[in-house]
């Protein structure tokens, strides 16, 4: 009946409401919603075509303009939005009739007599053929029209669409709670309305239309809170891909220019309050970037700058040891001509994009925050907290306290949906210092430098200390990584050539200083550092400042709320007063779902596979620095299951000694890298080494030279080499990946070694003990029944041989007794 209520109800309304006519406002309305985006593409697109010159400098102006005022001010740029679109119209059209009139001979003539051929070609002007003419002018001409159509067809709508709510007090009773307006807000639709599309998708389809709409109910279900979590999700992060964006351009374009764009970045990593500011700071300074880069392509710009060496000094000339340094200052500093201008601003045209779109994802949630405001009748704001299905959160008018709505770490055992809400949320709060603790191995292992010996030593300064003192020293960590940083791309970057510095060591000449200045990270005219081993160092700097934002949530307590519902990252040995009382679900004995089942697997068989990855680790290169993996290996499983039942400080404390040892192995291995690749490689032969010389001894019992670009270049045949790879038997196996990947997986099962889920197991492998201890004492108790059994049969079996033996001899001595008496004489 209720089918048959929906079906008269959807074909009433469709009469009313005809098919076509629905189909043209949506397609109206999505026009409205992004023809704007089609419009400034239009306007990227027509400034940078191959051949830079004036007017499209001028549409570069334009559009970093209307995005630079959008950063700034959202009612300023809502206001000129109308005049600004009028302008472009009235430049485009300018610019066409310009282009056009040109081609006569006598406007040609005109303007060629009073103004210099260079001049002409820099604002654009040129005669062509027709046939190019027509394809010159065609991608003007598509823009202007695009402009008219948002001007007067799109505007007005546009406009009513992204206008801000006004923000007001909400007295009253509020309209809902707060897991409602989330509801709410991730499938668009109220508990009516839901109720309503439950019921359709619920029902049986009989037609094929009932069909087609039940599955458009259920697309647009899953877009809406597609889209509800990607706002969020770029919400989050966006910024931090801005900064990964930042510092990809400056690794692959290094220039002087860069420099204040990775300052930028460093700033934007570490004070994520000033997100605003150092967009629009970095706008501005991209902005200008192109702009510069752009005018020196102009033909006006190579006679006056270019040809006449302006930036150009031959340092040569005040010494004759100068020769090598760069004459060029205009490049150093990032402007150089190219023949592929959107090749050569397409990594800033990016950046530019990006920044934009997460002024466009603050501004749309902002947006979205305030009609949910008005809708729900209180008084929204963003959650502070980086979580990600938890987007908003309740202001208390009277006191200015917050109501927030997460999946704490309780919830997250009652089944695997709430347990992947807590992980997305918290992951990072509760394993960030073993994320950290990874990419400090990974940066290690792909650099092998000097940085990376002194990151390893932050390294193991953490793995030997609690979390507590960690705490106290992580600012410095950071502050450490805030200077490096810059200073290492400096470095890159190196001095400028104006000033004709010379190097202190440029002058020092010794086999491999090359290779040791390679490693030092020194500055270099020739062979400078490579700006791309700075990516890893970007991560590094990124999860350490969003774990020191942890720490700051954990001894901050307005948080207190946020650490509540993530859990104590505290191990349980240092929670006294929680030891006797397990707060976590018992997985073990009671398990309710299939989740339970497989953290029942997980915890009871991690250790085990932990041991076998540290086995494979020893097994993979035959060295000395192996062998302890094996020793450790055959040491924990000589005790097996006992050790998994000591207590948690003995456990903790022996599996943080192999811990360490994998930590000696990984800065073993990158110290003795300067020593084997640059010092000790020269030394070997032509004639090639044997494989039982001292060199090849070496190398088996520690490691080889991992970076075959810093061995120095010997005149040796080519021989040599294949001697070489005769010693070194596998050079590839001896890298940090499993020594990386070895520790990673020690540093997980030792947070489940610290955990609360861990005693759970702890007491199923003790009462297995017991058990099997019990069945074997049971074992013992009915082997001894059954042998006190055999035993009384036995002696139950010879007493009857026994007894029937003297009655045969009885018997036998009576007969003897007949037959004498009968042979007896009368």
């Amino acid at each position: 009946m209720n089918n048959v209520q929906t079906t008269d109800t959807r074909r009433n309304s469709t009469s009313h409401d005809s098919y076509p006519r629905r189909l043209g406002r949506w397609l109206t309305n999505l026009l409205t919603k992004y023809w704007i985006f089609v419009s400034c593409g239009m306007l990227l697109l027509v400034s940078i075509q191959t051949t830079v010159v004036l007017y499209r400098i001028i549409y570069m102006a334009f559009y970093l303009f209307f995005i630079l005022s959008f950063q700034i001010s959202f009612g300023f740029w809502r206001k000129t939005a109308a005049t600004f679109h009028l302008v472009i119209i009235i430049y485009s059209m300018l610019v066409l009739i310009g282009i056009y009139i040109y081609q006569f001979e006598n406007v040609n003539v005109f303007l060629s007599e009073r103004l210099s051929k260079e001049l002409l070609a820099s604002i654009g002007l040129e005669v062509v053929p027709s046939d190019v003419l027509a394809v010159k002018l065609l991608t003007p001409s598509t823009f202007l029209v695009v402009n008219i159509m948002q001007l007067y067809y799109f505007h007005s709508g546009w406009m009513k669409l992204i206008t801000m709510p006004s923000q007001r007090d909400f007295p009253g009773q509020a309209n809902g709670t707060l897991t409602e307006i989330h509801a709410y807000a991730r499938e668009n639709t109220d508990n009516v309305n839901k109720a309503h599309t439950d019921q359709i998708l619920k029902s049986e389809t009989k037609t094929w239309q009932e069909k087609l709409y039940k599955i458009y109910f259920r697309t647009n279900r899953f877009y809406k809170q597609l889209t509800y979590y990607g706002w969020r999700i770029a919400e989050l992060h966006t910024f931090k891909l801005i900064l990964f964006i930042i510092a990809l351009t400056c690794a692959f374009k290094v220039c002087a220019f860069n420099v204040i764009l990775i300052i930028l970045a460093t700033v934007g990593l570490t004070t994520s309050q000033f997100r605003k500011i150092i967009n629009l700071l970095t706008l501005t300074a991209t902005g200008i970037y192109i702009l510069a880069s752009m005018c020196y392509q102009l033909e006006i710009a190579k006679q006056h700058i270019v040809e006449k060496n302006f930036f150009v000094r031959n340092c040569s000339q005040i010494s004759s040891n100068m020769s090598i340094i760069p004459n060029d200052t205009a490049k150093w500093f990032g402007l150089e001509l190219t023949s592929n201008i959107d090749r050569f601003i397409g990594f800033y045209i990016l950046l530019t994009i990006c920044l934009t779109f997460d002024a466009i994802v603050r501004y749309r949630q902002k947006h979205r925050r305030l009609l949910l405001s008005v809708q729900f009748n209180v008084q929204l704001v963003g959650n502070r907290f980086p979580v990600l299905f938890e987007p908003f959160a309740i202001k208390n008018a009277d006191d200015g306290t917050h109501e927030f709505n997460m999946v704490n770490y309780q919830q997250a055992d009652q089944g695997i949906n709430n347990f992947f809400k807590y992980l997305a949320n918290f992951i990072f709060y509760r394993f960030g210092l073993e994320i950290c603790y990874t990419v400090i191995v990974i940066v290690v292992g792909s650099r092998l430098d000097m940085m990376a010996v002194l990151y390893a030593i932050w390294l193991g300064i953490f793995l030997i200390t609690s979390r507590r003192f960690i705490q106290r020293i992580w600012p410095a960590y950071v502050f450490f990584l805030v200077i490096a940083f810059p200073l290492q791309y400096i470095s890159v970057v190196g001095a400028p050539p104006l000033l004709c510095f010379d190097y202190p060591w440029i002058n020092i000449k010794f086999d491999g200083w090359i290779q040791l200045r390679r490693w030092l990270f020194l500055p270099d005219y020739v062979n400078p550092p490579s700006a791309t081993q700075l990516i890893g160092d970007f991560f590094q700097l990124l999860f350490a400042c969003q774990q020191w934002r942890v720490f700051k949530y954990e001894t901050n307590a307005k948080d207190r709320i946020y650490t509540r519902a993530g859990g104590s990252n505290r191990e349980i040995i240092y929670d006294k007063e929680n030891f006797k009382e397990n707060p976590t679900w018992d997985f073990v004995m009671n398990r309710r779902n299939w989740f339970d089942h497989m953290k029942y697997v997980i915890f009871m068989y991690s250790a085990w596979t932990v041991l076998s990855i540290v086995y494979l680790a020893g097994t993979t290169r035959t060295s000395l620095l192996g062998l302890g993996y094996l020793v450790a290996c055959f040491y924990f499983f000589w005790y097996g299951q006992d050790f998994l039942t000591k207590h948690v400080t003995i456990m903790l404390r022996l599996w943080g000694f192999l811990i360490y040892y994998c930590f000696s192995v990984i800065f073993i291995k990158t110290c003795l890298q300067v020593a084997v690749c640059i010092f000790l490689y020269p030394l070997l032969p032509c004639d090639g080494v044997k494989r039982t010389s001292s060199f090849c001894t070496f190398v088996d019992l520690l490691v080889p030279c991992l970076k075959t670009d810093w061995i120095p270049p010997k005149n040796c045949p080519a021989t040599f080499k294949a001697s070489q790879d005769q010693c070194d038997r596998n050079a590839t196996s001896a890298n940090l990946f499993m020594d990386g990947f070895c520790m990673i997986c020690l540093l997980l099962q030792k947070r489940i070694f610290g955990s609360y889920h861990w005693k759970h197991i702890v007491g199923e492998l003790r009462l297995q003990a017991k058990l099997a201890s019990q069945g074997a004492v049971l074992f013992n108790d009915i082997s001894h029944k059954r042998m006190r059994e055999e035993g009384e049969r036995e002696e139950q079996t010879v007493n009857k041989i026994t007894r029937s033996l003297e009655r045969i001899k009885e018997q036998l001595r009576l007969n003897q007794l007949e037959s004498q008496t009968a042979a007896a004489p009368a």
